[in-house]
């Protein structure tokens, strides 16, 4: 009886104190965690959940610590997705590729999740909508 108890504890020990060894793990400087976010989001581009708040979720950072970690490059984890999401947009607008494509399912695939929305977004950064983004690289491309 006493050596069943004994071999429990002992079980019992050996659990918590591997819970605690992989707890500990060495904090990673910045510029790692920063590249680590960066990566998360690049891979996770398409999903159109993807926010600050599941990013710093699925990388176990808080998201005020995300935001620190943007912010050493002047700007926050939205606006960096959002950058992203444009411009990957605008390679596939501009790829003759994807001519057949609709524009709404080039703003879905990216993670837009309304039409409308993209168009504007789109537009404010580019200065010019993304149909007519996509005509004036057709037609670049066609005098080349």
């Amino acid at each position: 009886m006493v050596g069943q108890v004994g071999v429990n504890v002992l079980e019992l020990l050996g659990t918590v104190l591997s819970d605690l060894a992989s707890d500990v793990r060495p904090a990673l400087p910045r510029e790692a965690q920063l590249l680590r976010a960066r990566r998360y989001i690049t891979d996770h581009l398409s999903d159109p959940g993807l926010s600050p708040a599941t990013a710093a979720e699925a990388l176990g950072l808080s998201v005020r610590y995300l935001h620190l970690l943007f912010q050493t490059e002047s700007t926050s984890p939205f606006r960096w997705i959002l950058e992203r999401r444009l411009e990957l947009a605008a390679r596939l607008l501009a790829d003759p590729r994807q001519a057949s494509r609709s524009i709404t399912n080039i703003a879905f695939a990216v993670g837009f999740k309304d039409a409308s929305h993209f168009t504007r977004v789109f537009k404010h950064r580019y200065a010019v909508g993304p149909r007519d983004y996509r005509r004036h690289c057709q037609s670049a491309g066609s005098l080349g």
